[in-house]
């Protein structure tokens, strides 16, 4: 099957949001790969159907 990436940024909430199509992505035969952010990856890491997580930071791009 196909390989996808799955790039959710935001807040826990939308991590789980996204996580029921991931995780049926996931189970219907595809390789899922998700970029998220560090804090989340546990949770990604959790769910069936997801082969790989990414963790990444956000860059700042404003100066203090």
């Amino acid at each position: 099957m196909s390989k996808v990436l799955v790039i959710r940024w935001g807040a826990m909430g939308d991590c789980l949001h996204a996580s029921a199509a991931v995780r049926a992505v996931g189970e219907a035969g595809h390789t899922v790969h998700w970029l998220m952010a560090p804090l989340y990856g546990p949770l990604a890491e959790a769910l069936p159907g997801v082969s790989r997580v990414w963790p990444l930071a956000p860059k700042r791009f404003w100066r203090e």
